[in-house]
Order: structure tokens, then sequence, then C-alpha cells
């Protein structure tokens, strides 16, 4: 046996356990004395623990003698001299030899001393015995004693301890050591998890006065590795000054009790009087303090029969949070408090237990701890993610600071994308392993964000290394690798309410050991929808259903070489009520129960009170409808008004309608085509079976029901491929990386948010179609002193989308019936001859490809590049339009669609050095070239009622002309045989009218509730008898290429400091930047394209590991200089009137404060949180057009009325500016059933503003606590 167990032995030579047998050889002093510290759970040095420093010297020689005279007489040779290999100390080799074997006096040392400290501290017992049994066979492992010669010195030990108990000097030195064990340094940590305090005075932010309060928790007393805990309670009060407001300063007294925890032979009482000094902030109902102070304590030890009384006066700190409820403040806190022994041994605790893990990130695009990167930066393992179950991107953002993230795109200290444009490019950018993602709500999302290593969330602008789009910010996704060396697999079933069902499974192990391993994964994950669908077309709202499987390869041929590549395959598909402009949800307008079915249009136009005699008039005063006050925004006048009515007036009624529109708007009005001349309509109102209504604010959970017509379905596909290549020399590694993703989605909206057929712009459709590819091939070396990356980037991009807005109702056919909507028959042929002299064609039923092939095949007709043709329109069957949608089910009624595709190809050269210029000062200098390539082409077709082409159906073209305008036959003959309704029309001074009138589309004399409108033939192929709502109804189609390319130098410098190896102080300097694009989609001629945005970063901050490394705290402050901002507006101008366009806002100014925590607690409880301060504002003034304010309509206000400034001091988007979180997690080891783990989380988030730069109530997203809470065994 003892051969055996030596030839095993020697295999350990150069581990760690040849590492510590050679420690464990050496039994010299002060180091021997050292040797039982970490399982005694405490150090042993001569000037902290003096009694017990002597007692183990002295034991050192009565336990080594004691084992001499059997060595002499046996003589044995020792291993070493048998089998011939080294030992741990070569340099002992000689007085070896000529030393016996059997017993090992080394054994007999160490368990003599094992035996005596066990009973000093028998609560340490075991792991004091475990470590002299280790530290016996280390004479094992240094191949100097055999097996049966440690078993003897054990022996010789125990009977050297035993003969030592005999001895009155022994025993009084065993006795002053137990003394000096017990009574060394213990810490009492209170945590009060109740505490109910009285009255709202009681530090409660400004308010000032007397407060009192009372609360019971839990104590935690730690002496040595001693760790129990009893129940504890608590008596307070204080006094707050409030001097400032939102800040609380206050002094407070305290008698704590700390019950009595015990563990075997010793038991604490301990109590204590407290005095302390309180600071905090609030933020509406929630605040955060802490305290430091004085305690003044009594403690009573007992050790088996030992008792010792002390008392003294230590340093205790804390921190805190509390919730104001009306006169009332709940409060929960974490009080330390140092307590020292009596003899004042100014000993420092040497924390034996727990330290904090660091996440490995890869923020510099290589490999370092998140304490060692001198960037502000969040990082997530795959514990945390688990433990806190973060599942998706609401759940993600409440542990980042200063940083919002919405269901497609994330805002990083206010920097981001303020709309998901065509042209446009995302202000964070994503990385999936290291490979930039197009999409960032697609890699935010992937599998639940199971199988992740980490996330790594890097806060400021990350112009060099990362570049392309990271101007706020990047964050990056890492998956778990193939595993190497042995098989593994995993299945975890989730369930829960609304049929929630996730399904995780992986496999993964090596297809040639250590060489070659795959990684398959897969995730199924169904929810039912918990907004219910009350038109019983379809499932209820916010469903989803998502599957996702992975393959990945790990591929090491060589030593030097490794690859690495991962795919995916994934379909989502969900019933949304999310996203811009989306929510369909029913509730009460202008806070009355009651919906307006009087209306047949959108808008207003201004009245006359004395205008009560002819309705057609556009001013005319109806008594029966409701008024409605304004107030011109330039000269200050009121103005009164009420809503339009269909057929009669157009969008302006500044002016009396006589063919012309003040600001060129036009008013779409729709009807019931079963409706009577006195039945209500429902163009603004419901079918009462059809809606839900309830007033806002009494909304909850049982009012949220939609109609959605069938609609809110999103789908989308995705493939991805990321691969990697590493070759790694012995100072320098050379990287390829490259990616691939094909994606195809699809979604369909009611657009007007309601359960009406027959509203509005009903409905809309849009597909789109992204692919792109990237390489990167990247350089790093090392030297000493420096580190360089260097790398060429190249990304390729192309997006094709198309949207189609139709109307699916047969309503007035005016859309889908496929007949002659160009107006009166007998005026087809001048209408045709006036689009000729307008340059386009008067073919019918447009292409949306005609205006690009007559582009590429002639000459342009407009100085901006593009080509405009009109034609007559003759409806769509939902087959009509080449091009309006591709695939899914027909859509007919088609009055608008593009079909947009942009290609992008971007190049980047970038190089960053790190020097470090002494062991604790080192500078970072980095720089990147960047070019961005985009091709844009812009198609659109639509349909248009063109008030100013009304005349060319009325009159003959030809008398136009000429200058004398002369009615057309069919207009004749109507004004022959209905001379009242041609007075009615105003006696052709109201064009619309008169247009309608001989359409046949209303009855000018009929008395009607609505304006004096009878609504005529609503067949299925109306032909000429649908009502015009603002004039003729031609076709339009535009085409318009757009090009462009912009370049840029970035750069970034960066000091850091170390002061110690736990300590980083960073300065930096980095700045950003974003492409320009285009505004796609609505036709914008005045800002079809827009510049690149710029940001330059200061930011100084520290990284500290305190308290032996259970205590992190990061921080930073920072400032930008934000330039040229891509901020999206109202803009007047264009086929279309206003549009949507994103600009350039001139610039911004931001700063702030933020950070994050972690302590470690004791062995159980983890406590962390993150904060963050931004004032993000534009410290600029520019001008929009204001389509939005309802105090402003545009029905009867021209845009340059609409036109405001006054935005320096606005907030910039999508910025909270005050976030904080804090979370804490308890573990109860159960022993061999495990764990018992409690994990729980607060969070709030202040108001912020989801439009820029106005700061409407409207677009306020109110401020919000979030409290989750989980418990897992």
């Amino acid at each position: 046996m003892d051969e055996v167990i030596a030839k095993e032995m020697l295999t350990l030579r150069g581990t760690p356990r040849w590492e510590l047998a050679t420690r464990d050889a050496h039994l010299r002093f002060p180091e021997a004395a050292d040797t039982f510290a970490c399982a005694l759970g405490m150090p042993i040095t001569e000037a902290n623990t003096p009694e017990l420093y002597m007692l183990l010297r002295r034991t050192l020689a009565d336990l080594g003698l004691a084992a001499y005279s059997a060595k002499n007489a046996y003589q044995r040779e020792r291993p070493f001299m048998v089998n011939g290999a080294p030992i741990c100390t070569p340099e002992e080799e000689t007085m070896l030899r000529a030393d016996g074997s059997y017993p090992s006096g080394h054994t007999a040392i160490g368990w003599g001393w094992a035996l005596i400290l066990s009973e000093l501290a028998p609560d340490r017992a075991a792991a004091l015995l475990n470590r002299g049994r280790v530290y016996g066979e280390s004479r094992n492992v240094c191949n100097v004693h055999w097996h049966s010669d440690v078993i003897a010195g054990r022996m010789v030990g125990a009977a050297a301890v035993a003969r030592l108990h005999t001895n009155e000097m022994f025993l009084a030195a065993l006795s002053a050591a137990r003394e000096e064990v017990v009574a060394l340094l213990y810490a009492v940590q209170l945590l009060t998890w109740l505490l109910l305090s009285l009255p709202t005075t009681a530090f409660a932010g400004s308010d000032s006065g007397f407060y009192l309060g009372a609360g019971i928790g839990q104590s935690d007393v730690e002496i040595s590795d001693f760790d129990e805990s009893d129940g504890s309670y608590k008596i307070f009060g204080g006094y707050n000054f409030g001097v400032v407001p939102l800040i609380d300063l206050a002094v407070e007294a305290s008698y704590v009790d700390f019950g009595e925890p015990d563990s075997g032979p010793l038991s604490v009482e301990l109590t204590g009087l407290n005095a302390f000094g309180l600071a905090g902030f609030k933020v509406g109902p929630i605040g955060l303090f802490a305290k430091a102070g004085v305690v003044a304590w009594d403690a009573k030890l007992a050790v088996d029969a030992f008792r010792d009384d002390e008392n003294g006066t230590d340093f205790a700190y804390g921190a805190g949070a509390r919730f104001q409820i009306g006169s009332f403040a709940i409060r929960a806190e974490y009080e330390v408090y140092e307590v020292s022994d009596v003899r004042d041994l100014a000993m420092a605790s040497a924390s034996l237990g727990r330290r904090i893990e660091e996440v490995v990130v890869t923020a510099e695009r290589r490999e370092s701890t998140v304490s060692d990167t001198a960037i502000s930066i969040s990082a997530f393992d795959e514990k945390f993610l688990d433990d806190f179950n973060i599942r998706n991107q609401e759940d993600l953002q409440n542990y980042i600071p200063a940083t919002t993230i919405q269901p497609y795109d994330a805002s990083i200290r206010g920097v981001g994308r303020t709309a998901r444009t065509l042209g446009g490019d995302p202000g964070v950018a994503t990385y999936f392993n290291g490979v930039y993602s197009e999409d960032f709500g697609i890699a935010s999302t992937e599998g639940g964000l199971k199988d992740l290593e980490r996330v790594e969330v890097l806060r400021g602008p990350q112009g060099t290394l990362y570049g392309r789009n990271a101007v706020g910010g990047a964050i990056n996704f890492v998956s778990k690798r193939p595993s190497m060396e042995e098989f593994e697999g995993e299945a975890s079933a989730t369930f829960g309410n609304y049929d929630t069902r996730e399904l995780f499974y992986m496999l993964s192990g090596p297809v040639i050991k250590d060489k070659l391993a795959l990684r398959f994964t897969g995730t199924d994950r169904h929810r039912d929808g918990y907004i219910e669908e009350t038109s019983g077309q379809g499932d209820d709202i916010n469903n989803y259903g998502d599957e996702n499987y992975t393959l990945s390869l790990n591929w090491t041929p060589t030593d030097r070489i490794s690859i690495y590549a991962r795919g995916n395959e994934r379909s989502y598909r969900r019933k949304f009520n999310g996203g811009a402009g989306t929510m369909p949800i029913v509730v009460a307008e202008n806070g009355v129960q009651n919906r307006d079915t009087t209306s047949l249009t959108f808008g207003k136009r201004v009245i006359d009170r004395t205008q009560t005699t002819n309705p057609w008039q556009s001013d005319f005063f109806d008594p029966s409808m409701e008024i409605f006050s304004f107030t011109n925004p330039v000269t200050g006048a009121m103005v009164e008004a009420q809503n339009v009515r269909a057929g009669v007036d157009i969008r302006s009624s500044l002016t009396a309608v006589t063919g012309t529109d003040a600001n060129g708007a036009i008013v779409y009005g729709k009807s019931d085509p079963t409706a009577s001349s006195t039945s209500p309509n429902y163009a603004l109102g419901l079918p009462q079976n059809r809606v839900h209504v309830a007033d806002r604010d009494s909304l909850d959970k049982s009012d949220l029901k939609i109609d959605s017509n069938g609609q809110y379905d999103e789908f989308f596909d995705q493939q991805a491929l990321q691969f990697n290549f590493i070759y790694t020399a012995d100072n320098w590694e050379l990287k390829y990386l490259a990616g691939y993703t094909d994606f195809f989605y699809d979604r369909n909206t009611d657009e007007d948010k309601t359960g009406n057929l027959r509203l509005g712009s009903s409905d809309f459709y849009v597909l789109q179609e992204n692919e792109n590819w990237q390489h990167e091939l990247q350089l790093t070396f090392d030297t000493e002193n420096l580190s360089v990356t260097t790398g060429l980037f190249v990304y390729d991009s192309t997006i094709n989308q198309r949207l189609d807005l139709y109307d699916p109702i047969d309503t007035q056919g005016r859309y889908q019936a496929d007949a002659d909507y160009s107006g009166l028959a007998g005026g087809i042929d001048e209408f045709g001859a006036v689009l000729a002299l307008l340059g386009g064609q008067a073919t019918p039923l447009l292409d949306i490809y005609d205006a690009q092939e007559a582009f590429e095949g002639g000459t342009p007709l407009a100085a901006n590049g593009s080509v405009t043709l009109f034609a007559p329109w003759f409806g769509d069957t939902g087959t009509g339009l080449r091009g309006a949608r591709h695939d899914g089910e027909s859509t007919p009624g088609t009055f608008f669609a593009w079909d947009n595709d942009i290609d992008t190809r971007a190049y980047a050269a970038y190089a960053q050095a790190e020097y470090d210029f002494s062991e604790k000062w080192a500078i970072t200098m980095g720089v990147r070239y960047a070019r961005d390539e985009k091709e844009a082409r812009e198609r659109l077709i639509g349909i248009q009622e063109s008030l100013g082409l009304t005349a060319f159906a009325l009159f003959d073209a030809g008398s136009i002309f000429a200058g004398t305008p002369t009615f057309s036959g069919p207009t004749q003959d109507y004004i022959d045989n209905n001379p009242d309704g041609f007075a009615a029309c105003g006696s052709g001074a109201n064009l619309l009218c008169l247009y309608n009138a001989v359409s046949g589309a209303i009855d000018p004399t009929g008395a009607t509730t609505n304006g004096g409108i009878q609504i005529g033939d609503q067949g299925t192929n109306p032909g000429d008898t649908a009502v015009r709502f603002s004039g003729v109804p031609i076709a339009f189609n535009i085409y318009r290429p757009l090009e462009n390319d912009w370049d840029v130098w970035t750069w970034r410098a960066n000091l850091d400091y170390e002061p110690t190896p736990d300590t980083l102080l960073y300065f930096s300097v980095t700045t950003g930047w974003r492409s320009g694009g285009y505004n796609l989609g609505f036709f914008s001629t005045a800002t079809p394209e827009y510049d690149e945005e710029n940001i330059i970063a200061y930011e100084l901050g520290y990284k500290g590991t305190l308290l032996d490394g259970r205590l992190q705290i990061n921080t930073s402050v920072f400032m930008y200089q934000y330039d040229d901002i891509h901020t999206i507006i109202s803009q007047s101008g264009g086929l279309l009137g206003v549009s949507t366009n994103v600009v350039n806002a001139p610039e911004a100014r931001t700063f702030g404060w933020e950070g994050d925590v972690l302590f470690l607690l004791g062995d159980r409880f983890t406590l962390g949180g993150n904060w963050s301060y931004t004032n993000a504002e534009f410290s600029q003034d520019f001008e929009v057009v204001d389509v939005n304010n309802p105090d402003i309509p545009g029905s009867i206000f021209t845009a340059a009325e609409q036109s405001v400034s006054g935005f320096d001091g606005s907030s910039l988007p999508k910025i909270p500016e005050w976030k904080f979180t804090l979370w804490g997690n308890y573990s109860i080891p159960l022993g061999d059933s495990g764990n018992l783990d409690f994990f729980s989380t607060v969070g709030y988030t202040d108001d912020f503003f989801f439009a820029a730069p106005f700061e409407r109530e409207l677009d306020r997203a109110p401020s919000f606590t979030r409290w989750d809470a989980r418990a897992v065994w």
C-alpha cells in the first residue's frame, strides 16, 4: 500500500497540491503559526494573538520530540531514497537521508496543533482537524514519508497532546489562548427589515421635525467565523433638519437588542446604544439614505464554562431605503457595528469567506474584468441572469444605470434612436458573440436570454474599437461555448398563468476530446394574450410564440488555432399592442363615456356665428354642433371652430372655400353606406356591442380590452451565423470575425386603433427583408508595458421595405371598386389633357414602378432628381398595384403604398494602444477611420383628392386655358335640371359642392343632420356617385433615388491610475459618430436626407474593491457635447403636405452621475444596486412644426402658425433624470437538500418624454417603481 500511494503522489508534482505541500514543509516561525489561520478563521500572529502564538511555538518542541525516539529506533528509508524521484525541498535532502522516515514528525506536530486549536474553537473543529490531516498528507506528496509514517505520526501527536493535559503550565497557557480567541474581534450586523416611523416629518425630505420609530428584524453575529443569527428589535428617534429640498439631513439615536445567537458551546448576548448622523435624498415617495456614527455596546460571551463580559465604544455605519405612505414610512436598512475587544488589540478582521467573483468581459476586444476596464460597464453572467430570472429587455434594463430599453431599441444616457426609420441607424450598437447585429430587438430576446455566458453593456460612445453606431454605447451578448472535455445536458420547463410554457434543452460535448465539440440548444416559448380581444377575430393581445434553435462548433486543430462557429434559426409570432403609435386600447374620450357619432370627418373649421343662412358656406354656424375655442399662436386672436362636414368643407376654413385651400391639406371623411340620412354614422363612433369604454382615471386590468378587427399580427423569421477564427502566437494574436444575417418581418395593424371598420385610414401592412454580412480582421500584440489592438472592418447590408395602407371595407367604394374615379364621364378627356400638361401620363391604374421606369428611361422631371406621375384613379381590388404587396393575403382598397430599399456599405480601420509607463499609471490612445456609403430608392403610389383639379372635371379644359371658363356638357345639364341645387352650391362658387352634386353623390337641397349632405348610391360599383371630400381623385406615383456617403475620424484617450491592485481611477475623452441617412416613405421635400451626428464625452471614474473583496463600488461622472442630433419632427412641404422627418437638431449638453455597488454581507446575504442621475437637454434653439398639439390643430391653422421654437433647455427623449435599483439575495444552506435562495429587486425609474423636443404631458412616461421577488430551492 505504501508504494502504491507513493507512486500516485508523484503525479501531483507541479500542481497546486504540490505547492501547498512545499509550504507545509517549513516549520519556521512566524510562518508556521499561520498554517491553521484559514481553518481557524482568523490570523495568528505574535502581535495580534500573543498567547496563542506562544502556545503553538512551545508545543512545537513537545510534539516534535515525541517522534524522535521511534525515528532513531526504526531508521526507515524515505520514499525518495527508493524511487529516486525529486522532493519538495531539495535543499533538505542531505539532512533527510540521515533522519529516519517512521513515524512522521511533521505529522505529529500538525495533528497535535489541530487537536489543541479544536479545543479553543470547537465550532471550527471540523475544519481544523481536516487541515491537520491534510498537513500530514503533505509529507506523502513531498515524497519524503510513506503513508504508514503519516498514520503513525498522528498517533504520536494525539498521545503527546493527551500527556500535555497533565501539565499545569500547559493548561494555563491553553486557558489564556482560549480567552484570547473568544474575545478577539467580532462584527454584529443588523438587518432591520421592517421599521415603522411616525409622523410624516420622520425623515421625509424637506420637512423638518422629530420622529420616532420601532422595528423588528434579524441580527447576524460574527465572531471569527462563528456566524449565527437571531431575532432582534430596535427603538429609535431622531430629528430631521430638512434644510435642503429633496435632501435629508438628520441625527438619530437608537437602542438595539441583537438577541442571543448561539452555536453549540458558544453563545453571545449583545445590546447597543447608538448615535448616528444621516444623509439621504428622495424621489417621490422613495428615499435612500446612509448613516455613520458610534455604538456603545455590551457583550456577554460564553464558551462552555468560560464566561466573559465586555463593553466598549466603536464605529458603526449603515444604509437603507424608505417608502412614504401617508403619515407613515416603511424603512428597511442594513447596519454594521465594528466591535473590538476590551484589550484594544487593534486587529483587523481577515475575511476568509466569500469574495466577489469578477465577470470577464471583452469591452476592449480582449478579455479583462469589469474592475480592470476603464469604461462604464455593466456585466451580467449566466448565474445572475438565472438567479433574477432576466428573460427579456424589460428585465435587463432594471439593472443598468441611465438606460431605457424599448421593444426594438435601447437608449443610454439620452443617446439612442428616436424613430425606427428605414434610412437611419440605431444609436446603441448591438453585438452577438462579437459580431455586429442590425437589430437590438432580435439579439436581446433570442432564446429568452438562455444559454448566455454573459451580457455586457458599455455606456458612453465606443467610437474606436466598436465604431459603427456605438455613439451611445454598445451591448454585447456572448453565448456559451461547446464543452470540450465531457458531455453535458440540460432541460428545463417553466409554466405560468396565461398558459405560459417555456421549454429549454441543451446538449453539449466533445466529438474529439479536447479538439472538436458541438453544442445544440432549443427554446420553445409560448404565452396567451392578457388583453381581451372583443371582436372574436383572432387571439387575445400580447401573446407570443417563439422558437429558436442553435448549433455551435468549437474546434482547436492545434494549440495555436481555435475556430468557433454558431448558427441559429428563429421564428416568432405575436399579437401585439406595443410600439410607437400602435396602442389600440379603447378608453374614454375627454373623460366622458360617450363617443361622438355625429361627425363624418376629422378636423375642425373656423365658424362665424353670424353665418346661419347658407350651410354650404364653410364658416356656417350650426347650432346643433359643438363649438371649440382656440387661440392663434401668432396673432393671439380667439378662433371658434366646429367639426368639418364631409363633402362640404376642406381642411382649412380660414377663408371661404372658393377652390383654394389655405394650407394645401386634405380632409378625408367616411360614412356608413347602409345608414340613412338620419341614422348615426360610425365614422367617429363604434357599435355598442363592439366597444369597451372606461374612465381613464379608473383604468385597471379589467378594462384592458381591444377590438383589433383581427389585426396586430407580427411575425419574423431569422437565420444568423457568427464565425470566429483565432491564431495565437507567443505575444500576438490574429482574429477573424464574420457574420451573416437573413431576416424577414411582416405585420398588419388596425391604423385607426378602434374597433370601427369604417374609421380613418383603416389598416396597414408592412413587410421588410434584411440581408447583411460583415468581415473583421483584428491583430493584437502585447509586450511587458504595451498592448495594441488594430483591425479592419467591412459591412454590407440590403434592406427592402414594403408598406400598404388600405381600406378593406367597401366604404363608398372610392378605394377598391374597379371603376373610373376621375370624376364626371364628360370630363375625362379634359382631365387627361391636364395630366399630360403636368408631365405625367393619362394611362389609368399607375404601377408602383412606372415613375422609376420613366426616370431611368428619360430625363428627370424635377430639380431634386425625382419624377412624379399622375393618372386617373381606377381603384384597387387587391391585385392591381404591382409591388404594393408581395405576399400574404390580398389588400383591397389601397390608397397609399411604398416599396423602398437601401443598400449600406461600411468600412473602417482602427488602432488602440495601452502603455503602462509605471506600475500605477497607464495611458490609452485609440483612433478609427469610418466610412458609410448609402444608396436608397424611394417608390410611392397613392390616391389624392385634388380640389385644384376639380375645375377640370366641371369646366371645359380648353376654356380654362383660354381664360374664359365654360361649364362642360354634364355640368351644364345638371345646372339646367337642378337650379335649386346649383344655387345651394353658391351658383358654382363652391366647386366641391357642385362636383359632388353633378356626380350624383349628394343632393345639396336635402336638409339632413350632417351639414346638408344626402348620401347617394353607395353600391359595389359606385363610380360617379361616391362623395368626394376634397376634390377629384387622382393617382400619383413617385420615384426618387438617393445616394451619399459620410466619413469621420473618431478617437479615444484614457489616463488610468491604480494606487492599489484593487483600485482604479480613470479619466477619458472619447468621441462617437453616427452616419447620416434618408427620410424614406413619405417623400419629404423639406429634408430628404440628414447629416451625421457627433458626440464628445468626458468621463471621470472610480472602481474599487474593498473590505477584502466583499465590497465593490464603480462610479463615474460624465459630460457630453452632442451635435447635429438625429431628432424626429414634423415639417411642412412635399406632395403629402406635412411629413414626419428625422432632422439634425443643433446641439445638446448632457451631464450625469452613475454607479453600481455589490456587497457580500457574510456567507449568505448579498446586496447590490445601481443609480444614475442624468441631465440631458437641448442647448440651442431650433424650429419645428407641431402637428400633434391639440391646441393648434392643423385643420384650422397653417404650418407656419404651427411652427414652434424655444427648445433650448428641453429634455432629450427616453432618458429619466433619476433611476436606481436595489437588489438582494439571501441563501439558506439545507445540507444534502441544496440551498433555499430568496431574490428580490426594487427599481425606480423617473418620468421621461418619449418624443422630442416637445415636453407635452401626452408624451410623458410617468415614473414607476417595479418590485420583483423570487424564491428558488
